[in-house]
């Protein structure tokens, strides 16, 4: 393949590529990300220096001192990026043209959220005559009367909602946590959900009525008075003083996220029933509400509820917004609650890393998932109850995996505090990994430990006590500190994430590529003009099993994906139809859910970049040649700079080589430029030619015109037949006689060094 080098296609023929913006420094490695502020462009390499940024004064600014096999770079804020690299996380701000880092690691403890008892409800349920006959206690009661003690329980019920709906209070369980946040508004940390009851001790007593019978004529029907009593309750936040200095130096806002309440009442049904003599002439006559057990054990419906509460916890119901006060103060007690709206939020803190991210908008999709593993909680966010001493205590979490000397994993902390020391655990007790089977909890010479199921969804395991009153503390031999198997990371090769570009890495949702398939990439797709796609972000993913197309949708709870292409792609492009991509010597066009095959290269295409100003598209092959064509893979002319990986910025792209760096897109230097001309003239020509005519003008030029007779084959030892040197001024068309040999096709190469006003407009052999 034959190009010109350094000579642009126009309509008035070739002329002079301007030179691009030069920038301070190139580097060795490949460039991941340019960051732009008014003070200029920060590149960032992936090279074996470890992951760096080169300042606009120049300035290499170490991230990782070793080269990450993975790393991705998000401009996560004005002057911030959060850069991940082979799994870790962390958080750099630009001032004074260099990088700080500005993020604390570390577990973060923070406060704790409880039921405070609010108003006592009581609900009268008048007297009457059953209308069966019931000679024995024994008797069942008939279908009828079922149905009269239902509608009785039920009303008392509902009206006992209805006053603590007035009060702004709750009077059924409900699943809360807290979820805290930095000064921009990010998920630091997150407390596990726990269940919030009425009464610990007694959870669903408050839903049972038991009513006197009186005998008379032979049968116990003279129902008398019930009362439903209960306890509305709202919600209170408290601080240990465990409460840890990390947490305090990071967090400026706390929100109390609250699910629906669950619904004990399951309609349709009929009360149980139960009837024991009490003396001769008397009898008692207990009825549930329809959906609760006969001694207040919680039925499967209510357990399927709590554990929907708890799935469903990342778009919470309700909320409570607490601000760090002026003095540096927290507001405690109850707490005030209002619509949530149910909006998704992020169900997890910023603790996994990815290997390839893509943006659309403010949605990030991220794919190679890298997670640390989930460290264990305080105990004094899992207590029901508490008393006022100080404490010592541990939790540790048994893993379903392996560490890596090959025994069961397990993760252990220890915890103190000065005041508040657990004495029950809530009835359910989460931990917020997906890995979990066992939790034990210590406190003191007291523990308890549980066995863990997963959530649907894989994201958590937990333990919900069946009767839903608290988990009890039971005295142990011995206090001491079990022993830590920690394992190592998890990476989730083909796993994504969702999540906002505020707040990289919070997963709103999740999708999971086939068993064995690794993300390689990820770039934002054009967005489809049909009905039903309004509000999606759409996402190529390049993996190592071809091309998937990816479509979130507007609550940014989903990732639809479909494959598209069986190729992997080695490099891609925004252009403005499409992503143009590179699957080893070939050109794809990628747009909408179809992938086009533009052109075949004579080596492997390394890296790509699109100056979309001008509609031109770059392609380094194999040695950092560079070829320039349209945005249909038709090559146009050849760039003599070298370039080893290009990034996208704002309408074309950075360029980079170890010996430097350009943006392409901009703004070229008009100077004097060496350029090449070489291309297969005269082939229809079926003589000798006699002749060469150049239509070249320029105001200064220093050229050699040569013609060779090896058809375009470039055969080393091929000699020029015919050589002219140009040189100064040139206003007119060259007219250059020739004595040559026969030959079926000519190479005509021109070369030197032109004016950036010259302009080649024709060539003819004659």
């Amino acid at each position: 393949m034959i190009l010109h080098t350094d000579l642009r296609p126009t309509a008035a023929g070739l002329m002079p590529a301007g030179e691009p913006e030069p920038l301070a420094a190139g580097a060795t490695g490949r460039l991941i990300h340019v960051f732009s502020n008014s003070d200029g462009l920060t590149c960032f390499y992936q090279g074996p220096a470890g992951l760096t940024a080169i300042t606009p004064a120049g300035k290499t600014v170490t991230i990782v001192s070793r080269c990450p096999s993975r790393a991705a770079v998000i401009e996560s804020g004005a002057d911030e990026v959060t850069v991940m690299a082979d799994g870790d996380t962390s958080v750099w701000r630009y001032a004074d043209y260099t990088w700080r880092r500005s993020d604390v690691a570390g577990t973060l403890g923070g406060p704790v959220v409880t039921a405070s008892p609010l108003v006592s409800l009581q609900q009268v349920m008048a007297s009457r005559k059953l209308k069966g006959s019931y000679p024995t206690v024994s008797t069942p009661l008939t279908a009828d009367d079922r149905a009269t003690l239902t509608a009785d329980i039920s009303a008392a019920y509902r009206a006992m909602s209805a006053q603590a709906a007035a009060a702004g209070a709750f009077f059924q369980p409900v699943v809360a946590r807290i979820r805290s946040l930095d000064s921009r508004g990010r998920t630091v940390a997150l407390t596990p959900p726990v269940l919030l009851l009425p009464s610990a001790s007694s959870p669903l007593s408050a839903l049972i009525a038991d009513r006197t019978l009186t005998f008379a004529d032979g049968s116990f029907s003279a129902l008398g008075e019930g009362t439903l009593t209960g306890t509305a309750y709202t919600l209170a936040v408290s601080w240990p003083s465990a409460t840890d200095a990390a947490w305090e130096n990071r967090v400026e806002e706390i929100v109390v996220e609250v699910s629906e309440p669950v619904e004990p009442l399951a309609k349709g049904a009929l009360s149980l029933t139960r009837m024991t003599r009490r003396d001769a002439s008397s009898a008692t006559l207990r009825t549930t509400l329809p959906g609760v057990g006969l001694d207040g054990d919680a039925p499967t419906g209510v357990l399927r509820q709590i554990i929907d509460r708890l799935e469903t916890i990342n778009a919470p119901a309700y909320e409570a917004r607490l601000r760090r006060r002026s003095d540096g103060t927290w507001p405690s007690g109850r707490i005030s609650l209002s619509n949530a709206g149910r909006r998704q939020r992020a169900a997890e803190t910023a603790d996994s890393a990815a290997g390839a991210v893509g943006i659309n908008g403010d949605i990030i999709v991220a794919g190679d998932i890298t997670r640390q593993p989930v460290e264990p909680e305080s105990p004094s966010l899992y207590a029901a109850t508490t008393e006022g001493s100080a404490w010592g205590g541990s939790v540790k979490v048994t893993l379903n995996r392996l560490a890596d000397n090959g025994q069961q994993a397990s993760l252990v902390a220890t915890f103190r505090g000065n005041d508040s020391r657990p004495t029950s655990l809530s009835p359910l007790l989460v931990y917020p990994g997906g890995d979990g089977a066992s939790l034990r909890i210590a406190v003191g010479s007291t523990r308890a430990e549980v066995e863990l199921t997963p959530t649907s969804d894989g994201t958590m395991t937990y333990y919900l006590n069946p009767t839903l009153k608290p988990v009890s503390l039971a005295d142990s031999a011995s206090a001491l500190v079990p022993a830590e198997n920690r394992p190592g990371r998890v990476r989730c090769r083909g796993e994504l994430i969702v999540s906002d570009v505020s707040r990289p890495m919070e997963a709103l949702c999740r999708a999971a590529l086939p068993e064995g398939v690794t993300v390689r990439g990820i770039t934002a797709a054009a967005r489809s003009r049909s009905s039903w796609d309004f509000g999606h972000a759409h996402f190529y993913v390049f993996t190592d099993a071809g091309i998937y197309a990816a479509a979130v949708n507007s609550a940014r709870s989903r990732i639809d994906l479909s494959v598209i292409d069986r190729r992997e792609v080695s490099a891609w492009a925004p252009s403005a139809r499409g992503i143009i991509a590179a699957s080893g010597r070939s050109l794809l066009r990628l747009n909408g859910a179809g992938v086009t095959d533009l052109s075949s290269f004579p080596s492997t295409i390394t890296a790509l970049g699109c100056d979309n100003s001008r509609g031109e598209l770059w392609i380094a092959t194999t040695g950092a040649a560079v070829t320039v064509a349209d945005t249909d893979g038709r090559p146009l002319y050849r760039r003599s700079m070298k370039v080893s990986s290009m990034a996208p910025y704002r309408e074309g792209f950075v360029a980079s080589s170890p010996t430097g760096a350009w943006i392409v897109g901009g703004d070229e230097r008009r100077t004097a430029a060496a350029v090449v001309y070489d291309a297969i003239v005269g082939s229809g020509l079926r003589r000798r030619p006699r002749r060469l005519e150049l239509w070249l003008t320029s105001s200064a030029a220093e050229l050699m015109v040569e013609l060779y007779g090896d058809g375009g084959d470039e055969d080393v030892g091929s000699r020029a037949v015919a050589r002219f040197a140009v040189s100064g001024e040139l206003n007119a068309p060259l007219t250059l006689p020739l004595i040559t040999p026969r030959r079926a096709r000519w190479r005509l190469k021109i070369s030197g060094k032109v004016s950036p006003d010259t302009l080649i407009s024709k060539i003819s052999l004659q």
